[in-house]
């Protein structure tokens, strides 16, 4: 929550709720990893799993910066 706190303070993540903010990337990413362990999104190896999380990541982050 530090790095969310100070992200808003220099003006670069969106003003609201610290937990808010953090909840919502946590749920992501380990629903994310969940359905990766579950094979319910099958990916070769770990180096793609991280470059698809890394795409489907970019909106919610674009979302979340000023």
């Amino acid at each position: 929550m530090v790095e969310i706190k100070k992200g808003q303070l220099d003006g670069a993540i969106r003003p609201g709720r610290k937990r808010d903010i953090g909840l919502s990337i946590w749920v992501f990413a380990h629903g994310f990893v969940e359905l990766v362990q579950r094979r319910r999104i099958k990916v070769k190896n770990a180096a793609v799993a991280q470059t698809y999380f890394d795409t489907l990541f970019e909106p919610l982050l674009q979302g979340l910066l000023v």
